[in-house]
């Protein structure tokens, strides 16, 4: 172990730590974890734990922060690059947001199971940046409805149904299991695109 005043190696327990808290906030839930019990699973002391996060909740707020934040900057990139094409950019959308739940499960369920375990304003925070993924769905379908690139009459309903379909992968998808993230992705885009009622080439998903 490097000694404590070794910037990599703080970082490194404070990564086992969180990654601790991770896989027992997701088996257990975030009420049904204590400190004790998530100093365990990382091997430390409750003095080491609370020396790189200040409480339970302290942990939580950087899990569901490094989560929505990590989900927004893909989302955001994949469907800038994807262009001006409503299609395009909800195909983009619904891709990313599927192989991040799918490569990164835990974390994508605690954002969304555990909302109500926040306090405010932490609560409105994170709402805020879910409003943002959800964003991302609904301007495309909007977009799309207007320009008749989808054949889509209540594109705010669609966007809905669409945001909760994709982020209901982690209920089902298993990282051993016979599909890649990127195989369910494409599964999902397809579902998506006619759930919009595509009319461009890449309906013909």
């Amino acid at each position: 172990m490097r000694a404590n005043g070794d910037t990599t190696g703080s970082t490194d327990t404070s990564r086992v730590i969180a990654d601790a808290a991770i896989r027992l906030f997701y088996e257990r839930g975030y009420h049904g974890t204590s400190i004790r019990d998530i100093a365990r699973e990382a091997n430390v002391g409750i003095a080491t734990l609370f020396h790189h996060h200040g409480s339970k909740a302290e942990l939580l707020r950087r899990i569901m922060n490094t989560g929505f934040d990590d989900l927004l900057a893909e989302m955001e990139e994949a469907v800038q690059a994807a262009g001006d094409d409503p299609a395009e950019r909800l195909s983009a959308a619904v891709r990313t947001h599927v192989r991040c739940h799918c490569e990164r499960p835990m974390e994508s369920a605690i954002a969304t199971s555990e909302m109500r375990s926040v306090e405010p304003p932490l609560r409105e925070e994170f709402a805020a940046k879910r409003e943002r993924v959800h964003a991302l769905f609904a301007d495309a379908l909007a977009d799309g409805a207007a320009a008749g690139v989808f054949d889509c009459p209540t594109p705010r309903e669609t966007a809905r149904a669409v945001h909760a379909m994709c982020s209901a992968v982690t209920g089902w998808y298993r990282q051993d299991g016979p599909m890649s993230p990127d195989e369910v992705g494409e599964l999902y885009v397809g579902m998506a695109l006619r759930l919009a009622g595509a009319r461009s080439p890449a309906g013909a998903r």
